[in-house]
């Protein structure tokens, strides 16, 4: 749980994502019943959103925001981690004896609905994150288009030296923050698909994900 006097820091504070894009500045928090931080309230040009807990990670004297898609995914996949060693359990204390056979089946129901549900979400979620992915790829499409016409426009001495390392340069670091979200959106369809045909999935995030109140 986090200090009231490190919460109460908080307001106005400048955030980023965890790709290095700034992602606008806090508004104010809410906390739980215990006092822990659930949500925190950030504007970001004139548009605002709430993050839960469980996307923050506080740095030193920086706040960095781990996207809504990662934490779903992380989620998600420790849910069907539950589920499938819940279900492997089951049929192991069936197969020695251990369960009355009424029993059995009732989990057994509850469980094959449970991995219905996440077979569902898990379609979702990779849509989800295709379309992101897709995003970004159009995103970099348009940069690139920008910045070739800058080169132009400086090869032919319209635009000076100074103008044209500040776009260059400008761009160049966008197009790296987005990469590193395109590589980490790779890992977690990867995830996905592998536990989607029912094998272990192998996940390496960007930075490793920390609890607001770690």
């Amino acid at each position: 749980m986090m200090r009231e006097q490190v919460l109460q820091k908080v307001a106005s504070r400048s955030v980023k994502d965890i790709y290095g894009r700034q992602s606008g500045s806090v508004l104010g928090y809410t906390v739980d019943a215990a006092g822990a931080l659930r949500t925190i309230g950030i504007e970001h040009d004139g548009v605002f959103s709430e993050c839960s807990a469980d996307q923050v990670i506080f740095d030193n004297d920086s706040i960095v925001l781990v996207p809504r898609w990662r934490s779903d995914v992380e989620k998600l996949s420790r849910l069907k981690s539950t589920v499938t060693k819940r279900a492997q359990a089951l049929e192991e204390l069936r197969a020695e004896g251990e369960l009355p056979q009424h029993v059995y089946e009732s989990m057994k129901v509850q469980l094959d609905e449970d991995a219905s549900k996440l077979e569902t979400s898990h379609s979702s979620m990779s849509e989800a994150l295709e379309k992101r992915s897709a995003d970004l790829a159009k995103r970099r499409a348009s940069m690139e288009r920008f910045i070739a016409g800058i080169m132009v426009q400086h090869r032919s001495g319209e635009i000076d030296d100074a103008a044209y390392e500040t776009s260059k340069n400008g761009v160049a670091g966008i197009l790296a923050q987005d990469d590193r979200e395109q590589g980490d959106l790779k890992n977690a369809l990867k995830l996905l698909s592998s536990e989607a045909s029912g094998q272990e999935g192998d996940y390496a995030p960007a930075v490793e994900q920390q609890t607001a109140g770690s």
